[in-house]
C-alpha cells in the first residue's frame, strides 16, 4: 500500500516508506490518526473562537476566562500533533500509545506557558526573567516526569 500517506504536514510517510537507515517505517496506528485528526478540529475552532472573542466581547470578568481556555485549547491541539510526529520520529522503540501521551502532555506544558505568559503580560508582570523562570520550572517538570518513565 505505497499510494497511502501516513503522518502529518512535513512529515508525510508512506506505508511501506524506508527511513534513512533503510529500514521499514512503521505504520500510524489508527488511534493515532483519531487523535491527530481531532486535534486539528479541534485546533481551527479554539484559533476561530479566539479570534471571535478578542474581536467581538469586552475584556471583562468571564470572558478573560474563556480567552484563556480558547488560548489553552488553541495552543494545545495545534502543537500535538507537531509533538506526536516529533516523538514517532525520535523514539522508535516507544509503543503508539505511550507516543500519544507524551505528545499530549508536551505540547500541554507549551499550552501552560503560553496561557501563563499571556495572564503575566495582563497583568503587566511579563518580562525576559520571568518568562525565563516560568519556562524553567515547565521544563523541570517535563524532565523530571520523563526521568520517571
Amino acid at each position: 500500500m505505497a499510494s497511502r500517506i501516513e503522518g502529518f504536514s512535513g512529515f508525510l510517510r508512506y506505508n511501506g516508506e524506508k527511513d534513512h537507515l533503510g529500514e521499514e517505517v512503521e505504520p500510524i496506528r489508527e488511534a493515532d490518526r483519531t487523535i491527530i485528526v481531532v486535534s486539528v478540529i479541534l485546533a481551527v475552532v479554539s484559533w476561530l473562537s479566539l479570534v471571535f472573542l478578542v474581536m467581538n466581547l469586552l475584556p471583562t470578568g468571564i470572558n478573560v476566562l474563556l480567552f484563556f481556555l480558547a488560548l489553552f485549547l488553541a495552543v494545545l491541539c495545534t502543537v500535538t500533533p507537531l509533538m506526536w510526529s516529533v516523538n514517532r520520529r525520535l523514539a522508535s522503540s516507544s509503543s503508539g500509545s505511550v507516543i500519544a501521551w507524551r505528545s499530549l502532555r508536551q505540547a500541554g506544558v507549551l499550552a501552560l506557558f503560553a496561557s501563563l505568559s499571556a495572564w503575566l503580560q495582563m497583568v503587566r508582570s511579563l518580562n525576559w526573567i520571568t518568562a525565563l523562570l516560568v519556562f524553567g520550572v515547565l521544563l523541570a517538570t517535563e524532565i523530571l516526569l520523563e526521568i520517571r518513565r
